[in-house]
């Protein structure tokens, strides 16, 4: 089974936090990215290959702060 990293990255692009796991396909490496929660964009890279970033999820503020904020 293929090794893939994923790695958090900061501002600069530069890779931390990385934890390694065995994976089926480059497939199921994807979807188990996007399904972890991240507090930084996560990119997930195979034998030092980029395969994907997942992006954050854009940040909506609640009902009751949008109030407050208008």
């Amino acid at each position: 089974m293929p090794v893939y990293a994923f790695s958090s990255l900061n501002h600069l692009g530069e890779r931390f936090g990385t934890v390694t796991r065995e994976f089926g396909g480059d497939a199921e490496a994807i979807a188990e990215a996007r399904r972890a929660p991240h507090l930084y964009p996560l990119e997930v890279h195979r034998d030092g290959q980029s395969l994907t970033i997942v992006p954050l999820a854009p940040w909506r503020a609640e009902d009751w702060l949008r109030r407050v904020l208008v």
